[in-house]
């Protein structure tokens, strides 16, 4: 049975391979959006709501980027095998918040184009 749960369970590597394609995915959705506000910037006849709300979300990509980072860096110390389940757990949970982060970055690109 201990060997369906261990199935169940993405291994450290895909975890980690998981995160950082995220993570890149993350920043190039957070650089497409810092050009699309400089484009409707330049266009007078944008509507300046929309601008807002793409620089509110912009920053809050950012804050969420910059929070996970340094909470991966501060986790890349060498610690002992019985912390590591935690420290992955953790990274998959980070994992988790860029999945989302990328449906609002998503969601919101959308509702431009509707």
């Amino acid at each position: 049975m201990a060997d369906n749960k261990d199935i169940n369970l993405p291994n450290h590597t895909v975890i980690e391979a998981r995160w950082l394609s995220m993570v890149n995915e993350i920043q190039q959705q957070h650089n497409v959006l810092i050009d699309l506000i400089e484009k409707l910037e330049q266009n007078p006849a944008t509507d300046q709501r929309t601008i807002y709300q793409l620089t509110v979300l912009q920053q809050h990509v950012l804050d969420t980027l910059n929070h996970l980072l340094a909470e991966s860096l501060a986790d890349s110390e060498p610690v002992a095998p019985s912390q590591l389940s935690e420290r992955f757990k953790k990274k998959h949970t980070h994992s988790q918040v860029l999945v989302q982060l990328k449906k609002e970055i998503d969601r919101e690109l959308a509702s431009l184009t509707t």
